[in-house]
């Protein structure tokens, strides 16, 4: 029993081996044998660590980016680099363009004679494209007319008016644009001859110049679309300079004072054109305009008027060679007066 004791107490005090496994039962009995040193107790060895658990691989650190170069700051007198240009768009698509209609009228033509009316469409389109010419009439655009263009992308056509007037037109695309308002003048064309009777001083081409131009004049009757053209001989209406004591050759109408008109001739009393008239309190010059407008104007077909009030502008068609009646002398037809003779 004591020796099972033993047996135990040195199986516990006995140094396990290097690699940690016990010592051989045959080294038992020699290890009994050889006493122990006495001293200090030899270090135990300490266990090897066992090897770490190997981590999931580390994502490599990103690489450091390359030091940005900081501006060279300019020498003095050095101009500064231009800033960096920002990156241009690229261009967008390029729309369709979109047609335009052009118009092109005679400004100005006769009552009664055909005017040239012309266009074109740009971009040139496809030959036969409908074009829809159209008038202003009533205050809104009325179709007159449906034309083709050509190869090149033009019209033409012509109108013809019966009544004096402004006419406005446009051209239109069936589907599309419409051209700016183009205007023509319908006109009623007068002609005339110059011719004299009797001996007077006066000189007839100062006379002719003088009556071309009153008749030329836009505040006149031409603001009634009346044109008035010198012609050598024939003519609508003939204008005559007449001395005093040919006047009343013209007919009963007429006599030796003032002038008159008789039938086609307009007949201006040489005496009234060289020196006026004592009652129109106006310069010669004005009362060479007035008497020619007044005696026109019954060739026109209008009579005489009267004064409307005391301080108005006298109507052409007043008799201002025989007074003025309160009103103040003019040459000039009044709106009224031309409203009558227009159209």
């Amino acid at each position: 029993m004591l020796l099972c004791l033993l047996a135990a107490v040195l199986a516990q005090t006995l140094p396990l081996s290097r690699a940690g496994a016990p010592v051989a039962p045959g080294a038992v009995g020699l290890a009994a044998a050889i006493p122990a040193p006495t001293g200090p107790a030899a270090p135990t060895p300490h266990a090897e660590a066992e090897p770490a658990t190997p981590r999931p691989a580390e994502a490599k650190p990103a690489a450091p980016r390359p030091a940005e170069a900081e501006p060279a700051t300019p020498r003095p007198g050095q101009a500064k680099p231009a800033a960096p240009r920002p990156a241009e768009a690229e261009p967008a698509e390029r729309a369709a363009p979109v047609p335009a209609v052009e118009l092109t009228l005679t400004r100005e033509a006769p009552v009664g004679r055909r005017v040239a009316v012309s266009g074109a469409v740009v971009p040139r389109p496809r030959a036969g494209t409908a074009v829809v010419l159209q008038r202003r009439a009533a205050g809104q655009w009325t179709a007159v007319q449906t034309l083709r263009t050509g190869t090149a992308g033009r019209f033409r056509t012509t109108v013809r008016h019966t009544q004096a007037g402004v006419y406005a037109y446009r051209a239109a695309l069936a589907r599309g644009p419409a051209s700016a308002p183009a205007r023509v003048t319908a006109v009623r064309v007068h002609t005339y001859v110059v011719r004299t009777r009797g001996d007077f001083p006066s000189a007839v081409r100062e006379f002719a110049a003088s009556a071309a131009a009153t008749y030329a004049d836009p505040r006149g009757w031409a603001r009634g679309f009346h044109r008035f053209r010198r012609v050598g001989s024939g003519g609508d209406f003939t204008l005559v300079l007449a001395a005093a004591s040919a006047v009343p050759s013209y007919g009963r109408v007429c006599d030796a004072a003032y002038s008159c008109r008789s039938g086609r001739y307009v007949v201006i009393n040489e005496a009234r054109w060289r020196g006026g008239s004592r009652p129109f309190p106006g310069p010669l010059r004005q009362y060479r305009r007035m008497v020619l407008n007044h005696e026109t104007g019954h060739w026109l077909g209008l009579g005489h008027v009267g004064c409307p009030r005391a301080g108005a502008l006298a109507p052409v068609m007043q008799q201002q060679s025989k007074g003025l009646a309160g009103c103040r002398p003019n040459a000039w037809p009044l709106d009224r007066e031309v409203r009558r003779v227009a159209g």
